[in-house]
């Protein structure tokens, strides 16, 4: 438990600075009332998760945190696996971030944008022998009640794709 505090004082530690930069006037809320920060609501809402099977992965809790400036994600799994993303738009880049931080001590940075009416966040990675790879996470705004969160991944520049996991939430009633 302390070290999920740690993690999540560390990460935050991280964002505020970046917010800071764009301090809103007495009164204002400029993430409430910016249409760039209102693009990833979709996802925003308690959940049921499902893999392609139709078969439970687990549950999450997306909120609207820090006068909208941050959507947060509480995700826990069937086996127990648990993890929290922070999702923001980057002030200096105006493109959407996620980190993303797990149990284990994992941690993923992507950055993305919203591409139609999907989300979508790349990152830079290397496996565990040290080879490069790009992630491609995409968030599909299917209809109110479902999203559709896929990860993929290449190591040939794009040429193949391999998926990592496919998951459909659908909103707790």
């Amino acid at each position: 438990m302390r070290s999920a505090r740690l993690m999540i004082a560390a990460l935050l530690a991280g964002v505020i600075p970046l917010l800071a930069q764009t301090a809103p006037t007495a009164g204002k809320t400029p993430c409430v009332d910016d249409p760039v920060h209102r693009q990833f609501d979709f996802w925003v809402g308690e959940w049921d998760v499902v893999n392609v099977q139709g078969q439970p992965a687990g549950s999450s809790s997306i909120q609207n945190i820090l006068d909208g400036c941050v959507i947060f994600e509480n995700w826990t799994g069937r086996s127990g696996y648990t993890g929290k993303s922070f999702n923001f738009v980057d002030p200096g880049t105006g493109k959407w971030r996620q980190t993303w931080v797990d149990a284990s001590g994992g941690k993923i940075e992507f950055t993305g944008q919203l591409e139609g009416k999907n989300m979508v966040f790349w990152s830079n990675e290397k496996d565990k022998e040290g080879n490069p790879y790009k992630r491609r996470l995409t968030f599909f705004n299917v209809a109110p009640d479902t999203v559709r969160q896929s990860s993929q991944r290449t190591s040939d520049e794009g040429k193949t794709w391999s998926v990592e996991y496919d998951l459909t939430y659908v909103r707790k009633k």
